[in-house]
C-alpha cells in the first residue's frame, strides 16, 4: 500500500487553497486509517485476456521492465519479492507459470478492493496517479462489478489526471526525472491495454505520450541513467533504456540522444550534447509555483549536471529518499549547499520546513537560452526568499564550460558557488587552478572573482558537505569545490572549467 501522505505544517496550510488544504488533510488522515490484511480470493479473469497478453508480449514488457523480470524470474520456493497490485497484474499476464499467474492476480485484487474506497482525489498527487492506473489495470483484467466499476470511473480518471500532471513540453509537474520514467512506462502500458481491450483513449493522450518520451529521452543519459535533479531517487541505465525501448515499441518512434541545444522550458529544463554525447549538460532553472504540491520541492534554481566522455563529472548531489541517510543529510540533500549553485550567507534559495515542505518559492525570472552550432549559453535570475537576486550566466561547448554569478542585493555579505564533482574525481591544486582528473581525461578549475577557494569532502558538521548519495552506494563521500567571496563586493564570481582528452 502507498506511503501515507506527509501532513502539511501550519505555515503552508495557510499558503494553500481551502480546496486543496481540505484535499491534503483528507488524503493524509485516510492514509493514516489501519489496513485490515487482504485475503485473496477466487477471481473473475477477463475474456480479453488473450488479447491483453498479446499486446504486453507485442511490447516486449518482460525484457523492457526490471521490476517484471525481478518478479517473474524470481525463484518459486524463495520469498516472493514484495510488488505492487499493478506489477503483480503485468507479470500475471506474461509469466508461463500459471500457478503463479493465479497467486498474483489474486493477490493484486485484494489489494485493489482494498485500495478503491481509500483513493482520494489531490491536484499533481503522483499517489493518486498511481492509485488510478493501477485500478484501471484491474479494471481491464477482471470481470466482475467491482472490476465494471473500476473500468468505468478509474481509466477516465486516470487520462484525465495525466493530461493535468503532464505539462505542453512533456514534464511532469512534480519536477523529477526519476518520476517522469515511471508515469511514462505506466501510461504506454495503459494505453496499449486500453486498446488491445476495444477501447479508445482520449484524442490527446498520444499526442501527449509522445511528448513525455520525448521530454525522457532528453533528461537520461545513454549507459548513466536519468539526471538527479529532484526528490525521486534516479532511474538507472537499464531502467531507462528499457522505458525508452517500451516508447519505441509503443509508439512507433526511436527516441533518439539529442544532439546540440535542447529545451524543456515548461518543466524548466534546459541543455546541451555535442555529437556522440562526449559533452552533455543540463540545467534546471527550479519551479516556480509551489502552492499545491507535495513536500520534497529542492532549493536547486539554476543548478546543473555535466557529463563528460559518457561519465557523470559535476553532478547533483542526489534526493535522500534514494538513499538511507541519517537526518542531517536528508536535511542537506533538499537545500542549496547540496546543488551546483549559488549560497548566500550560508542561506537555502527558499527556506525548507520539517518533512519537506517549502515555506516561500524561489521565483526564476528573465530566463534567456541561446543555442549555437556548437555551443549553448543560458542566462537567468533567481529571487531569493529574503531578498538577494541571483543572475547566472551558463556557457558551454565541446571543450569547456564557463559559469558566472553576481548577486544583487548581498553587498559584504558571503556568497559562495558550489561545484560538487562525481565521487570518482580526483582534484589537486596547480598554481591558481585545481586539476581535475576522470579516467583519461584531465581538467582544469580556475576561479573567477573568488577570495577564497575549498575542497570539501565528506564533512558531516553543519552545513554536511562533499557527499553524494546514491541509491545503490548510499552516502558516498564526493568533492565539492566551493569558490567564496567572504565580503561580496558586487563583482561576477564563477568559474571556468577546461578539458583535454
Amino acid at each position: 500500500m502507498p506511503t501515507p501522505r506527509p501532513i502539511p505544517p501550519a505555515e503552508v496550510r495557510r499558503r494553500l487553497p481551502p480546496r486543496h488544504r481540505a484535499a491534503w488533510l483528507w488524503a493524509a488522515l485516510r492514509d493514516r486509517l489501519p489496513h485490515l490484511p487482504t485475503t485473496p480470493g477466487p477471481v473473475t479473469r477477463s475474456r480479453r485476456q488473450a488479447d491483453l497478453t498479446r499486446a504486453l508480449r507485442k511490447l516486449g514488457l518482460r525484457e523492457t521492465d526490471p521490476r517484471i523480470a525481478a518478479l517473474v524470474g524470481a525463484d518459486p520456493g524463495a520469498p516472493e519479492p514484495d510488488a505492487p497490485p499493478d506489477v503483480r497484474l503485468l507479470a500475471a499476464l506474461v509469466g508461463q507459470d500459471e500457478a503463479r499467474a493465479e497467486l498474483w492476480l489474486r493477490r493484486a485484487y485484494a489489494d485493489l478492493r482494498a485500495l478503491a474506497p481509500r483513493l482520494e482525489p489531490h491536484p499533481r498527487d503522483r499517489t493518486y496517479l498511481d492509485g488510478l492506473h493501477a485500478l484501471a489495470l484491474g479494471g481491464l483484467l477482471f470481470d466482475d462489478p467491482a472490476a465494471l466499476a473500476w473500468r468505468k470511473a478509474a481509466l477516465p480518471r486516470y487520462w484525465d489526471e495525466l493530461q493535468h500532471q503532464v505539462l505542453d513540453d512533456g514534464t511532469l509537474r512534480e519536477r523529477s526525472p526519476g518520476l517522469l520514467g515511471p508515469a511514462l512506462r505506466d501510461a504506454l502500458l495503459a494505453h496499449a491495454l486500453w486498446r488491445a481491450a476495444g477501447f479508445v483513449a482520449p484524442n490527446d493522450v498520444h499526442r501527449r505520450l509522445r511528448r513525455m518520451a520525448r521530454a525522457f529521452g532528453r533528461l537520461s543519459r545513454p549507459g548513466i541513467g536519468t539526471h538527479r535533479f529532484g526528490d525521486a531517487a534516479p532511474l538507472d541505465a537499464q531502467a531507462s533504456a528499457g522505458i525508452l525501448e517500451l516508447a519505441r515499441n509503443a509508439l512507433g518512434e526511436e527516441v533518439l540522444p539529442p544532439a546540440g541545444p535542447w529545451a524543456l522550458p515548461a518543466g524548466g529544463y534546459y541543455g546541451f550534447s555535442t555529437a556522440g554525447g562526449d559533452v552533455r549538460l543540463a540545467v534546471t532553472t527550479g519551479r516556480m509555483d509551489l502552492a499545491d504540491l507535495p513536500a520534497g520541492e529542492h532549493a536547486d534554481a539554476l543548478s546543473f549536471e555535466l557529463d563528460l566522455g559518457g561519465k557523470p563529472l559535476i553532478v547533483d548531489a542526489g534526493s535522500a529518499g534514494a538513499a538511507e541517510v541519517g537526518p542531517a543529510l536528508r536535511a542537506w540533500a533538499r537545500g542549496s549547499w547540496a546543488h551546483n549553485t549559488v549560497v548566500v550567507d550560508g542561506a537555502d534559495q527558499m527556506r525548507i520546513l520539517a518533512g519537506g515542505w517549502t515555506a516561500d518559492a524561489a521565483e526564476v525570472t528573465d530566463v534567456d537560452a541561446r543555442p549555437g552550432e556548437r555551443s549553448f549559453e543560458l542566462t537567468a535570475s533567481v529571487h531569493h526568499a529574503g531578498g538577494p537576486v541571483h543572475r547566472r550566466r551558463v556557457a558551454c561547448g565541446p571543450d569547456g564550460l564557463e559559469v558566472r554569478d553576481r548577486v544583487e542585493g548581498a553587498a559584504g555579505r558571503r556568497v559562495a558557488t558550489l561545484v560538487h564533482f562525481a565521487p570518482e574525481v580526483r582534484l589537486q591544486s596547480v598554481a591558481r587552478a585545481l586539476e581535475a582528473r576522470i579516467g583519461g581525461v584531465v581538467l582544469e578549475l580556475s576561479p573567477v572573482g573568488a577570495t577564497r577557494l575549498d575542497v570539501v569532502i565528506a564533512e558531516r558538521r553543519r552545513p554536511c558537505q562533499g557527499w553524494v548519495l546514491d541509491p545503490a552506494r548510499g552516502a558516498t563521500p564526493a568533492p565539492v569545490v566551493i569558490v567564496e567571496q567572504a565580503d561580496y563586493d558586487g563583482r561576477e564570481i564563477g568559474y571556468t572549467l577546461r578539458w583535454n582528452s
